[in-house]
């Protein structure tokens, strides 16, 4: 598990920025989703300076959340990466499956129930 959408969010799969898209997107909730073909959508972005800043602000937001993601896994423990998740993702925590935060984590569901259990007797 990649990433997490809640409602008002905004995501932007990867074909923008990479020539090549390998990603998929799993729905726990109704969504409204857009699809297009990036290759005709990148020049019109390019075309218009405030859609060229939103281009370049989409993909400051990623890159920092992809840099969080990796120092996460290279320098947390499960209970950090849980915290950072609920950090995020707190309000929506009950709305998602168990196994889709462990996925997110990187941990099993019987790890993430244990983390639990010992942050809620502390």
């Amino acid at each position: 598990m990649k990433n997490f959408m809640l409602e008002g969010d905004f995501l932007i799969g990867e074909s923008l920025f990479s020539a090549t898209s390998t990603e998929s997107f799993s729905a726990i909730e109704d969504l409204h989703c857009l699809r297009f073909a990036a290759a005709q959508m990148k020049p019109i972005l390019m075309a218009d300076a405030a859609l060229t800043q939103l281009y370049i602000a989409v993909l400051e937001d990623t890159l920092r959340y992809k840099m969080r993601r990796e120092y996460g896994f290279q320098n947390l423990d499960a209970a950090a990466r849980y915290q950072e998740f609920r950090a995020l993702f707190g309000k929506a925590e009950a709305r998602i499956p168990q196994n889709q935060i462990a996925s997110y984590i990187g941990i099993t569901k019987e790890s993430l129930s244990r983390i639990r259990k010992n942050l809620a007797s502390r």
